[in-house]
């Protein structure tokens, strides 16, 4: 008969089955700090031109306003000859408009708009900001509008102002009268 053949140092080991955990794997956080720095940033303001007068000659009718002088421009968005505002990324921003009006007449009761255009329309979302003034007002009249607007890249926001009677807009002051200005929100949508 024969003999089974055992080598030296050999053991039988039993069969184990080894289950392993997985560990949860935490996604990667990313700081706030992180995600704005990705992201360009886009803010401008202008003002009107020093020493000018700019004439609003027709009761209630639109007139656009000018803003000449540029203060800053962050992206390049801001078009100081058209005076508007094209953002180059979409986003959410908050823009903002300051006149200071003069009625050619100053003894009548009258009521200044300053509007927002987005692309050249007043949209429900698109504010106005009117106040009314009484007679015998002996200095300029400021309005200003300011809203948050969502915008997509290439939109155009220009600033319109009306009055129920013909004024102007002197910027002959050592305080700015006119001005426009617009940043985004730092987002990453």
């Amino acid at each position: 008969m024969y003999k089974p053949i055992r080598k030296k140092n050999f053991r039988r080991r039993p069969l184990v089955i080894k289950i392993q955990k997985h560990k949860r794997v935490e996604p990667k956080r990313i700081r706030p700090l992180d995600i704005w720095s990705t992201i360009r940033p886009s803010a401008f303001r202008a003002i009107g031109a020093p020493n000018s007068v700019v004439s609003i000659t027709k009761a209630d009718q639109l007139t656009k306003i000018p803003f000449p002088v540029v203060q800053f421009d962050l992206c390049g968005e801001y078009d100081p000859i058209h005076s508007v505002f094209i953002p180059k990324t979409s986003g959410v921003y908050s823009i903002s408009s300051l006149i200071a009006v003069n009625p050619i007449n100053p003894t009548v009761n009258y009521v200044i708009a300053l509007v927002i255009l987005v692309n050249g329309i007043q949209s429900p979302n698109t504010p106005v900001d009117n106040d009314f003034f009484g007679t015998n007002v002996n200095r300029s009249n400021a309005t200003s509008v300011s809203t948050i607007l969502k915008l997509n890249g290439g939109d155009r926001v220009e600033i319109f102002a009306t009055t129920t009677t013909p004024g102007f807009i002197d910027q002959f002051s050592i305080v700015v009268t006119t001005s426009f200005e617009a940043a985004r929100f730092p987002s990453p949508c």
